[in-house]
């Protein structure tokens, strides 16, 4: 099964605003970046989903094959060494359990402040 990187938007935002403290001579001839993120499966996505939110969260889960979303993501590298950006000090996530968990913080109508946190 492919895999698929994603990072939370809150630590994309990070290091972006990380990238701005990045001196030229440290990027060096080389300016472009891939950053950490959490390379993940369809199903170590479900598994992490039904960890945080339970069987019946996965069983809402459908799978509709569609040829054009396939091609797109297949295109996609699954995972890219990010070890020049973590030595740069760009951060990644912990896992994607806590991706998940995030989302349904920042998402939860029980969430009446308006505010959302980036962890």
């Amino acid at each position: 099964m492919a895999s698929v990187t994603y990072s939370l938007s809150g630590t994309a935002v990070e290091n972006l605003y990380h990238a701005q403290f990045i001196s030229a001579q440290s990027l060096g001839s080389h300016r472009t970046v891939n950053l950490p993120g959490i390379s993940v499966t369809v199903g170590e996505m479900l598994a992490a989903l039904e960890t945080v939110a339970g069987p019946d969260a996965v069983a809402r889960v459908r799978f509709e094959p569609d040829a054009t979303i396939a091609r797109i993501v297949t295109s996609w590298p699954g995972a890219f060494d990010v070890t020049r950006a973590q030595a740069l000090g760009f951060r990644g996530d912990g896992d994607f359990t806590s991706i998940v968990r995030a989302y349904l913080a920042e998402t939860s109508p029980a969430k009446s402040d308006g505010a959302t946190s980036s962890r």
